[in-house]
């Protein structure tokens, strides 16, 4: 069984979620790609929005997992990138969250945990 090299780490700007968020090989090259490819010239902008993004939400669809949004980064359509980031349990709980996509995205409503100007949730 080979090894599920990292593309990046990353210290997680959002207390609570986890130290570090990693970006796997298969997940870029394996998912995202396949399913997202005009994601391909973006890697840097999907290091960058989980590094330093905008707002990040709970995600409606994924109980427990989150959504890191850069609303500097959009596509033709306006549309900015969003990253869901699933934290891993177990002995890695509170340690390392995981990228699961990226993609462009109309901005939803969601509670935020966390804003790019006041580093905390907007209290909703």
């Amino acid at each position: 069984m080979s090894e599920n090299k990292k593309i990046f780490i990353v210290s997680s700007p959002v207390p609570g979620i986890a130290k570090n968020i990693v970006l796997y090989e298969d997940t870029w090259s394996d998912h995202i790609i396949t399913k997202h490819p005009e994601m391909e010239p973006h890697l840097e902008s999907v290091r960058q929005t989980v590094q330093d993004p905008s707002v990040v939400q709970e995600s409606h669809t994924e109980p427990g997992n989150f959504l890191f949004v850069n609303l500097d980064v959009v596509d033709q359509g306006n549309r900015p990138l969003r990253v869901p980031v699933k934290p891993l349990a177990g002995k890695m709980a509170g340690k390392v969250a995981v990228v699961r996509s990226a993609y462009f995205a109309e901005f939803t409503n969601g509670p935020i945990v966390y804003r790019r100007d006041s580093g905390k949730g907007d209290g909703t």
